[in-house]
């Protein structure tokens, strides 16, 4: 079964702005599948939700990931409607496309209406929740025969009507009320249906659907029969009509900016009351219509208002019932989706999310280990752990849990919000998780904090009964440079069963920069060879470049005394490091 052609221009649109296909041949596919739409439809208009896209109210294409991306990218630019008609041309898709792609720092202030608005194309209309619109300057000219015809003016009683183009015949209008088969809505998933029946949806900015639009003017000698003449009506030419979005937007909708402050500054509680439920339902509205910033911000105005100290309680608790009217279990997914949407917007969202808490903890808590954006993750985590005792539950039922949740908690306990000994304090935890390889992280994680409190936690996995584990543990005691770990890599320069860990012990001496390295490190050197041949000789070369390593004023005294020897490989290697030691 062939794909629906909405849906293919979807499907199009979305490769386009996440940069999956040019612009000019999406344009062509695009353009392709809208004049195949045209033939049943005088209109589309899409509007973009965090959940996709809707038509009409019904969901156009499913929730592919494809297009949750391409609707995201489109909130980016805080798109909330576009709409297409016949005029829109392939160079007109194509700008759409090549805009929408950019990033909004690449747009300007006037955002990505600005953009097209400079670009002037023709058949698309964008509005965006912040209320930018755009709408095509009226047609100079005819447009093609694949567009919708013009509305002419009224005219006069001594003229007659201009002539229209040539459209099919209309069956006659049949009176009889609709059998239950024509009735049914219009399903973007499985067919299109032009229903002129149906009364126009009215949103924050309306598209006139095909249901709101003129009739095609009849054919010049071609009268339709059983067709009633067109009412009279004061209603604009269709170059007005067709600049698709109408605002019906209601008063607590045109305030939704002012609220905020009107509700920082009421000092009435009967109308702060007021204020608050009319903020909690207004950012309801914005987010199920998919205004994400707008949402946001009233929801953060409630709970700004119910922790204010210089508020009494009475103002405190109605703003936090105001706003758990908004976090209800329904909505809340909705919420911590926005962490993905907002950019610099997301600590305003995370500060909403803790003050609801219960739920919202929860369902903030497994989004932290199931995103892939290392940035959320990070941002939840500081505001985890940012009260005292805060996120001390979350990291250690994540510590005792799956090897992937202990994983993600020791990524995050290296970051600067994180005090050094509760740091120290988590990778402990770790390093006693049944699981060796979070063991070998948790020995990593101790490298990297360092200090006294890394070093005990790898001095005690260097007993580790894993060798991987033990191994982990020696490579980060070498790469610390702490003079206090020359003791514990000694201990392995005598073990023969492990190379690797031989040489990974002789050049973290080195690194300690301290003459306290050197005794072992010359003992390495004149250790008798009466075994192993190469691998002593290698181990030999090793250690007289770890004391060139230490950097330390006796360590030209020993090396000058090793380039004199009888050995002469040796020698020659002590007399190449004299030489990088200027």
């Amino acid at each position: 079964m062939s794909e629906l052609p909405a849906v293919r221009f979807l499907r199009t649109l979305c490769a386009a702005v996440l940069h999956e296909a040019p612009p000019a041949e999406a344009a062509a596919r695009a353009h392709e599948a809208l004049r195949e739409l045209w033939t049943s439809r005088r209109s589309l208009v899409l509007e973009v939700q965090f959940t996709g896209f809707l038509a009409k109210g019904e969901r156009v294409g499913g929730v592919e990931p494809a297009f949750l991306r391409g609707a995201g990218q489109l909130i980016v630019h805080r798109v909330s409607l576009v709409g297409f008609t016949p005029e829109a041309r392939e160079e007109d898709l194509a700008t759409l496309f090549e805009t929408a792609a950019r990033a909004p720092a690449e747009l300007g202030a006037e955002g990505i209406v600005g953009s097209i608005r400079a670009a002037a194309p023709r058949g698309i209309y964008m509005s965006t929740s912040t209320g930018q619109v755009y709408k095509p300057a009226p047609a100079s000219e005819a447009p093609a025969a694949s567009s919708a015809p013009a509305r002419s003016p009224e005219p006069a009683a001594a003229e007659a009507p201009a002539a229209a183009p040539e459209v099919p015949e209309l069956p006659a209008v049949d009176d009889a009320p609709p059998t239950p088969t024509d009735a049914s809505a219009p399903n973007w998933n499985s067919g299109f249906t032009l229903d002129l029946d149906d009364s126009p949806e009215l949103s924050s900015f309306e598209f006139i659907e095909d249901d709101a639009l003129p009739a095609p003017a009849p054919a010049a000698g071609k009268p339709q029969p059983g067709l009633p003449e067109p009412p009279r009506s004061e209603e604009p030419g269709e170059n007005d009509m067709y600049h698709i979005f109408r605002a019906s937007i209601d008063r607590a909708d045109e305030d939704s900016d002012a609220l905020p402050r009107l509700l920082q500054t009421a000092e009435n509680m009967a109308r702060f009351d007021d204020l608050a439920a009319s903020c909690a339902r207004s950012a309801l509205r914005h987010l199920q219509a998919g205004d994400h910033f707008q949402a946001v911000a009233l929801l953060e105005a409630l709970a700004t208002e119910a922790e204010r100290s210089d508020r009494t309680r009475l103002y405190r608790e109605s703003a936090a019932q105001a706003l758990r009217t908004v976090g209800t279990p329904e909505n809340l997914p909705h919420v911590v989706d926005l962490l993905q949407f907002v950019g610099n917007e997301r600590e305003r969202v995370l500060h909403v999310l803790f003050f609801l808490g219960g739920e919202a903890i929860s369902l903030l808590e497994n989004h932290l280990f199931r995103t892939q954006d290392a940035e959320v993750r990070r941002a939840i985590f500081r505001r985890l752990i940012r009260g005292e005792g805060a996120g001390r539950p979350t990291v250690t039922r994540a510590l005792a849990d799956s090897p992937v949740r202990a994983r993600t908690i020791l990524e995050l306990v290296t970051i600067p919000e994180v005090a050094p000994e509760q740091a120290v304090r988590w990778t402990a935890e770790a390093a006693g998780h049944a699981d060796a390889g979070i063991r070998t992280d948790a020995a990593r994680t101790a490298a990297t904090l360092g200090g006294r409190g890394g070093l005990r936690i790898l001095v005690d996995l260097l007993a580790d009964a894993d060798r991987g584990v033990r191994r982990a543990a020696l490579h980060g005691l070498s790469s610390m440079q702490d003079p206090a770990s020359i003791p514990f890599l000694t201990r392995f320069l005598n073990d023969s069963s492990d190379d690797d860990l031989q040489l990974a012990a002789v050049a973290g001496l080195g690194r300690t920069r301290s003459a306290d390295a050197l005794p072992p490190l010359l003992a390495i050197v004149n250790r008798r060879q009466l075994f192993g041949g190469r691998k002593a000789r290698a181990l030999k070369l090793g250690a007289i470049e770890a004391i060139g390593l230490t950097g330390v004023p006796a360590a030209r005294d020993v090396l000058t005394s090793i380039s004199t020897g009888s050995d002469a490989d040796l020698a020659a290697e002590a007399r190449r490091v004299l030489a990088t030691l200027g």
